[in-house]
């Protein structure tokens, strides 16, 4: 298969796992998180971000893509398109979600960016106090300098929200550059700060503008008619 057609498959299969971690502190009720699962995930002292090396967005199926239960080895042996494949076939069962962890740790390690955003995901649900969260933010940073809108969203929704010094015109700043370079998921969460207030302006002309450059780019959640931006997070 293709890189183009992988990709597609990899924002389709991804799309309702990003919607219900966003939806994390949007005052949601009775949402999960498939891919932020925190079930058994061990403590991570030392980030992950400090020992990455290159990374790359590039997807491509790896040959055990009919069977999944087969990619656990050629993770092992350092394929890191199994180990993404692998952790989306058993990450909404809580009895896996410990080994999805490690499979999405394993598969960033090895240098795939959107294994990195995943871990990153589930590292930001997990550990929810202030150090857990910074090592979120800086490996969703290290996804999105290589591409990937869903961690450029992410990365600078977590500035905006955690609020800290200058963290809202930061969290501003990358989430309205992601947009204007990438599209995609990053200009729907700048749409959705700014719905919510936490970020100033934006018409409702304006937000819809945003919706529109995020479907185009590859955020098949914000695509169709919606009043709000929030809807686009609740009504999956």
């Amino acid at each position: 298969m293709s890189d183009t057609r992988a990709r597609f498959r990899y924002c389709r299969a991804v799309r309702r796992a990003w919607i219900a971690v966003a939806l994390v502190g949007c005052g949601a009720r009775g949402s999960t998180a498939p891919i932020a699962n925190a079930g058994g995930a061990p403590p991570a002292p030392v980030c992950l971000a400090d020992s990455l090396g290159a990374l790359t967005d590039i997807m491509r199926e790896p040959a055990c893509i009919h069977a999944p239960a087969g990619c656990a080895y050629e993770c092992r042996v350092g394929n890191p398109y199994a180990c993404w494949t692998r952790a989306r076939a058993i990450e909404q069962d809580p009895a896996t979600a410990a080994e999805a962890f490690e499979l999405d740790r394993r598969g960033c390690t090895l240098g795939l960016a959107n294994a990195c955003t995943n871990f990153a995901a589930a590292t930001w649900v997990a550990h929810p106090d202030a150090a857990g969260y910074e090592c979120a933010r800086r490996i969703f940073v290290r996804s999105c300098e290589v591409g990937d809108h869903f961690a450029c969203g992410m990365a600078g929704r977590l500035r905006v929200e955690r609020n800290a010094g200058d963290d809202l015109a930061r969290g501003r700043a990358e989430l309205e550059q992601a947009c204007e370079q990438l599209g995609g998921f990053a200009c729907r969460v700048l749409a959705l700060e700014l719905e919510r207030g936490l970020l100033d302006g934006g018409t409702p002309a304006q937000l819809q503008d945003l919706l529109a450059g995020a479907c185009a780019h590859g955020d098949l959640g914000a695509c169709g008619a919606h009043a709000t931006v929030i809807e686009t997070f609740t009504g999956e």
